[in-house]
């Protein structure tokens, strides 16, 4: 893992401000990830859980929970698993993380 520097711009702003700002929302911005809450034990790779930057881009490599997920899903499907079929459980399994941490929020 890495390190991460955080930046305060706006100490009233709630999630949503914050994505819209800097997130999907503003498509003029270099930056677009959101961050989400992965539950210790979701992800059989993360025992801990912890916070995980999800990229506008789905390749692993630039999105560590992706790797993780594709991780599990190779275990979990075993090594006859096509790559299609592994890529579809981990990408299946990071929409099921995203609805659980976006259902955290008010509608």
């Amino acid at each position: 893992a890495g390190e991460e520097v955080v930046v305060c711009y706006d100490a009233e702003a709630d999630f949503l401000d914050v994505w819209e700002r800097y997130g999907f929302f503003d498509q003029t911005n270099r930056i677009h990830t959101a961050e989400i809450h992965v539950p210790p034990s979701a992800v059989a790779t993360e025992p801990a859980g912890g916070h995980f930057w999800i990229p506008e881009s789905s390749a692993p490599l630039q999105c560590p929970l992706l790797f993780s997920l594709y991780r599990a899903a190779n275990g979990s499907l075993g090594a006859a698993a096509a790559d299609s079929e592994v890529q579809r459980h981990a990408l299946a399994e990071l929409a099921i993380l995203i609805r659980r941490h976006l259902a955290g929020y008010p509608p």
